[in-house]
């Protein structure tokens, strides 16, 4: 969309930091709403917020499409309201919103839903990106067929820096389309195939009415329910959207809430009151007359069973991202439902899980008090663990006794033993400088692990 002239104007009071106000594009040719809304939350990252609407122009560029970018600050402290005024000075399609006070991240995506204008919405946080392509093709869909309501789809988790995928969250599904007397059809296809469902391209007025505020869970499976009475609604597996797990080095996200670990959200308290409003909803589409005591228990096992197979994908990731600890308190939720496994597994559960626990234990540790200190192994009978610490760490310092002299300067190191029976303290070094690795295997051990095992290493 070319801007060729702006009118910027502001709501009450002159431009100000800590005044609420609006900014806003227009076009001389006409004041007809755009097709897309592209809504953007956002809370001090004014880089991050910039680079994120130059792409989102260069995506688009060309594109024969009309789009506004409409921005929700949640009261940013740092530069954001200056950054945005230029793009609007450069005639980017920009629609600038300060709110008078931080009410938190919700609030904040309520805010900036309504107060788009165009035919389609979607949501982008400010720092990730989304394929200009794929959204077009959604657009087209939309345009063909008024009764679909919105598009659910995967989404990528993308390394920015290699600009390269990571994964994706849905499984390989042909898209499936249902419409509002298919909700219990929806709901299983849902279920079944464990679909996260957050992000995706919706018509605006029926997005709105939908996106209501909820307390608790995963309230995006609320929405979509909501939405599934307002028309038809498809569930595509080719995702237009990126998130960007990997910066580029330039930038800092600065805050927890982007992109942070949901592996416990996704198999606990929150996923489980979300299913269940889910189930809660459908069941008062239809007829209770079979909602008894037996079918209550047999919904709830359902519910648990899904929770449980999700549990088997987090352990997965959880180990891809080398957070063994995780896996090992992800596991243990398992076994407890499903009982301890045979021998053979508990072996490789061991190499495959509590090993690699115990190394990032020490890794957590050597940080904690001072990762300038010399890591020792001492009393083991082969360099195995030392060799595989530097694997997965191999920028921590790790020493062997050959080149240095145990005892000479104590404060240096930080001493992994193997066995807990040693007395290092008359030798100057404290107990919070010692690990216990007998102790960890013990801490993260998910079967009752043969001692004898750790003798050869």
């Amino acid at each position: 969309m070319v801007v060729k002239s702006i009118d910027i104007y502001y709501i009450a009071r002159p431009f100000s930091l800590n005044q609420n106000f609006l900014i806003c594009t227009k076009s001389l040719k006409d004041n007809m709403p755009p097709t897309l809304s592209i809504a953007i939350p956002t809370y001090n990252r004014a880089e991050l917020l910039s680079y994120c609407i130059e792409r989102i122009m260069k995506e688009f560029q060309g594109k024969s499409i009309d789009f506004e970018i409409v921005v929700s600050d949640n009261v940013s402290t740092d530069h954001t309201a200056i950054i945005v005024a230029e793009k609007i000075a450069n005639g980017y399609p920009v629609k600038y919103y300060r709110k008078n006070e931080n009410s938190g991240a919700f609030p904040n995506y309520y805010n900036v839903y309504r107060r788009c204008t165009g035919d389609y919405i979607i949501w982008l946080a400010d720092d990730d990106s989304i394929d200009s392509d794929q959204v077009l093709k959604y657009v087209d869909l939309l345009n063909q067929d008024e009764t679909l309501v919105g598009i659910y789809t995967d989404w990528m988790a993308y390394d920015d820096n290699s600009e390269s995928e990571l994964h994706r969250y849905w499984p390989q599904i042909p898209a499936m389309e249902f419409s509002p007397d298919q909700k219990h059809l929806m709901v299983d296809h849902i279920i079944q195939n464990q679909l996260l469902v957050e992000q995706g391209i919706f018509r605006r007025k029926e997005f709105i009415k939908a996106y209501v505020p909820y307390q608790y869970g995963f309230p995006y499976y609320y929405w979509l329910y909501n939405l599934s009475g307002q028309g038809k609604l498809r569930f595509d597996p080719e995702p237009f959207y990126k998130e960007n797990r990997v910066l580029k080095p330039q930038f800092d996200r600065g805050s927890h809430w982007s992109n942070k670990d949901l592996a416990f959200q996704l198999i606990g308290d929150q996923m489980r009151i979300a299913i269940e409003s889910l189930f809660f909803q459908l069941l008062s589409d239809y007829p209770w007359d079979h909602y008894d005591s037996k079918n209550r228990l047999l919904l709830v096992n359902y519910i648990d069973g899904w929770l449980h197979r999700r549990t088997t994908l987090e352990i997965a990731r959880a180990i891809a991202r080398s957070n063994w600890i995780l896996a090992v308190e992800l596991r243990r939720r398992q076994i407890m439902k499903d009982g301890n496994s045979n021998l053979d597994k508990s072996y490789s559960e061991f190499i495959e899980i509590t090993l690699p626990a115990s190394i990032q234990a020490i890794h957590e540790i050597h940080k904690s008090i001072d990762d300038k200190k010399k890591l020792v192994f001492y009393g083991f009978h082969s360099t195995q663990i030392h060799d595989l610490f530097h694997k997965i760490f191999p920028d921590a310092e790790v020493v062997s006794l050959n080149e240095l002299t145990l005892f000479d300067h104590p404060e240096e190191i930080l001493l992994i033993s193997k066995s807990s029976k040693s007395d290092f303290n008359q030798h100057g070094i404290p107990s919070g400088q010692i690990i216990d690795f007998t102790s960890l295997i013990e801490c993260y051990r998910l079967s009752k692990i043969d001692p004898g095992w750790l003798h050869p290493l």
